[in-house]
């Protein structure tokens, strides 16, 4: 009972500041929420991402089980710095994307929050019990497990239903303004 208190403690203090950024997003935003995602890989070598998520805006979440997130900030001249409470370790991790290198921080461990706001992120989660909510706008994919019979999830992306996490899918949040 204590660990959920603390638990719920540390999502509502990571929550409050991306409320605040939560009003301020824009009417062609959109909103991703991700319950209990899990496509069985876990995150050893050659795992596949549960989610990957580039969004302008914010992105708040937990990983429940043992979990891998790494996390990019797309925009150099943003402030903000994205914040991980309860992971086991950190390091800087790099990719290259055409003649661009891009930088973040790779973090691992069990039962750890996170919160990127204020910003352009690529957000790439490994593991199980994946729970994230984003809004803004931008695209996300996801991995579910190929084995129907196994759970491995739910997403709404725009308030739609739940589903279940796709084998290998790209869906866009939010939409293009006109004017």
């Amino acid at each position: 009972m204590r660990r959920l208190l603390l638990t719920l403690l540390a999502l509502a203090g990571l929550a409050l500041p991306a409320a605040a950024v939560a009003r301020s997003i824009g009417p062609n935003d959109g909103t991703l929420v991700v319950r209990g995602g899990d496509n069985g890989d876990g995150v050893s070598q050659g795992a596949r991402p549960v989610v990957t998520l580039t969004i302008t805006g914010f992105a708040i979440g937990r990983i429940a089980g043992v979990g891998r997130i790494d996390i990019y900030d797309l925009d150099p001249t943003n402030d903000s710095t994205p914040e991980v409470t309860g992971a086991d370790s950190h390091r800087d991790v790099t990719r290259t994307v055409g003649d661009q290198t891009q930088t973040g921080t790779r973090w691992t461990g069990t039962s750890f929050s996170f919160r990127a706001a204020e910003g352009t992120y690529r957000i790439v989660i490994y593991g199980s019990g994946v729970y994230l909510f984003a809004g803004g706008k931008g695209r996300v994919s996801f991995t579910g497990n190929p084995d129907p019979t196994i759970p491995d999830g739910g997403f709404s992306i725009n308030g739609g239903d739940f589903r279940s996490l796709p084998l290998d899918a790209t869906k866009p949040i939010g939409t293009v303004g006109n004017g």
